[in-house]
């Protein structure tokens, strides 16, 4: 499929971009339903300013013009299909999201070679590429945030246990000051009682 010579400026295809009903239309002059008659591009050629406004300047320009028109649908149609294609690939939980992706861009650089279309080939595999680098950055961060969460936990246990310690400290020293102050000292019942509350701690 041979890139058409469009003019991104061509006011038949800022218009068929904006309007789909317009592109629509402008097709069928050209490739009527069965039982439709077909336009030639003499008489579309005075259709369009009747219709639409548009004063189409030559038939070359006309010509480019559904060139363009026929390889956009061309392209919508094959994203359209790629599009269900994922669809019912996405049904299978055993398919993961990246073989679906590949698969998509399989298709459509299977259709570009077949077709001998090595711009559409090129910009494809571009595409991929860079689909893929960025799939490995982000795998890459996915696995820096699961460290970073992993340690942020560590830390926080080690805060824990360190606080636990703490407290234990501070309890046993005032055992310690309350039996040097004690004159009768501290009875085992006493003593046992403590050692079950720094064990709750």
């Amino acid at each position: 499929m041979k890139e058409p010579e469009a003019h991104t400026n061509s006011p038949l295809q800022l218009r068929a971009e904006q309007d789909a009903q317009f592109a629509e239309e402008m097709w069928r002059f050209r490739h009527p339903e069965e039982g439709g008659e077909k336009l030639t591009l003499e008489a579309i050629l005075v259709e369009v300013p009747l219709r639409y406004g548009i004063v189409v300047q030559s038939l070359d320009t006309l010509s480019r013009f559904y060139r363009w028109l026929k390889v956009r649908r061309d392209f919508q149609q094959k994203r359209d299909f790629v599009a269900q294609f994922k669809q019912e690939l996405a049904k299978d939980p055993e398919i993961s999201e990246e073989e679906i992706e590949r698969a998509g861009r399989v298709m459509f650089l299977a259709d570009s070679v077949a077709e001998k279309n090595p711009k559409v080939f090129a910009t494809m595999h571009r595409l991929g590429s860079d689909t893929k680098a960025a799939r490995q950055r982000d795998k890459q961060l996915a696995q820096k945030d699961a460290e970073i969460a992993q340690k942020d936990e560590l830390l926080k246990q080690a805060e824990r246990r360190v606080a636990v310690l703490e407290k234990k400290a501070a309890f046993a020293d005032a055992v310690k000051k309350a039996a040097e102050n004690s004159t009768g000292g501290i009875t085992a019942e006493q003593m046992a009682e403590i050692e079950r509350k720094l064990k709750l701690l």
